[in-house]
């Protein structure tokens, strides 16, 4: 596979980066489960929260400040997920292993940096839907402080994918809330302070 892919924090000089041709195309990302094939640069803002691409130097992207962002790539052809928890839920990431097409087997994925399981406090009930879907969810929800509970995003976007097919899976562990080196939007960043994954087919 002839592919680059790279995950960008608040000291990443964007002069050094591995795309050296375009900037990276992206959407306007609404915590959907809509994903877009691209070809070239996109002319509107299309609301969407993944891309999928088998142009050559075509960088596609994605943003976060404690979602995860997940590239993918194949045989010809490369994603960029933003997979919140609506997102992930929803199977944003099972539609944008559907776009890529071809052998699921061949599929690699990168969970990029994301709000960490002891960092991601959540009320007690908001475990309800991802157990409805599957009880074996629950095993991504552990008892927290002050009555809440803690969510493992990562975990459960790898489960996800695990679920549909994917096998090769490397998560980079990288907590955003407690790693100054990324935005977080728990941390405080604000609307314009957010981490860009990319990927690009090396052409």
């Amino acid at each position: 596979m002839n592919f680059k892919y790279q995950f960008f924090d608040k000291n990443t000089d964007l002069n050094d980066s591995v795309f050296d041709i375009n900037p990276a195309i992206r959407v306007k990302q609404v915590h959907s489960s809509k994903v877009i094939k691209v070809n070239k640069p996109l002319d509107t803002w299309v609301e969407a929260d993944a891309l999928v691409t088998n142009t050559p130097n075509l960088p596609i992207g994605v943003i976060t400040a404690d979602c995860t962002p997940v590239l993918f790539c194949s045989d010809g052809v490369v994603g960029a997920a933003h997979a919140g928890w609506q997102g992930a839920l929803n199977g944003v990431l099972e539609n944008t292993v559907d776009l890529m097409g071809g052998e699921i087997a061949n599929i690699h994925a990168f969970i990029g940096p994301c709000i960490s399981q002891k960092s991601y406090q959540v009320s007690v009930g908001f475990e309800a839907p991802f157990i409805k879907r599957d009880n074996e969810a629950e095993r991504f929800f552990m008892s927290g402080t002050d009555n809440k509970l803690q969510f493992d995003l990562a975990g459960y976007c790898a489960f996800r994918l695990n679920q549909c097919g994917v096998q090769k899976i490397k998560i980079d562990g990288a907590d955003t809330l407690t790693n100054n080196k990324f935005h977080s939007h728990r941390g405080g960043a604000d609307v314009k302070e957010r981490n860009l994954s990319a990927i690009m087919i090396k052409g």
